[in-house]
């Protein structure tokens, strides 16, 4: 976040530290990785991402560069000084170093539009962001929906299929009924046939008996 008071403040500009294999023994490196007009954008140039020891050049005293013992914490707040006062005598962007030692104010104007206009499309990013997520949860629901739809057409299909399976098995036991009805008509009709018979027989025997006794 981009110091009070200055042409950053409200800004948010993302940057990524890389740690050695060797880290804490030496330092992490950082850059930024967002558009920004700062003499020191791009790669960070500061004294505590220098490494441990006394400075060759002798413009770094080794108290002011990495140690071991040095945090993330520590890193941060060197980098949000360096955003308020930059070191422009081995700025990275040499125009905004010029322009941040002849002309401050406008300095402040260029790297306050750069900032503002970064931020507009990070806005509008996250604006259709959400505006995907709005139309993935959509069709998310719109699926749930058919499914439910779905789901509840199988159970009318069920439900029809077990309706039709107790129509077809009311069918078949009347069909049963009906049969057995019929044998029992058979049967009687057997019965009656059969008392008929005895019946002529009985008949028959009288008449033979009355025929016997003339």
């Amino acid at each position: 976040m981009g110091p009070e008071d200055t042409c950053f403040e409200g800004g948010v500009f993302p940057a990524v530290l890389s740690f050695p294999s060797d880290y804490p023994l030496s330092p992490p490196k950082m850059r930024f990785v967002c558009d920004m007009f700062h003499p020191n954008n791009g790669r960070v140039c500061i004294s505590i991402l220098h490494a441990p020891g006394d400075d060759p050049m002798g413009y770094e005293s080794s108290a002011e560069r990495w140690s071991p013992v040095q945090s993330v914490e520590k890193i941060l707040l060197s980098v949000v000084s360096m955003l308020a006062e930059p070191n422009d005598e081995s700025g990275a962007n040499v125009d905004a170093s010029k322009m941040w030692r002849e002309d401050r104010q406008q300095f402040n104007q260029v790297a306050q539009q750069v900032k503002e206009e970064r931020d507009e499309r990070r806005r509008g990013g996250e604006e259709q962001e959400e505006m995907r997520g709005g139309e993935e949860k959509e069709e998310m629901r719109g699926g749930e929906e058919k499914e439910e739809m779905r789901g509840g057409e199988e159970q009318e299909e069920m439900r029809g299929g077990e309706e039709k399976e107790e129509m077809r098995g009311g069918e078949e036991k009347e069909e049963m009924r009906g049969g057995e009805e019929k044998e029992e008509m058979r049967g009687g009709e057997e019965k009656e046939a059969i008392r008929g018979g005895e019946e002529k027989e009985e008949m028959r025997g009288g008449e033979e008996e009355r025929s016997k006794r003339r």
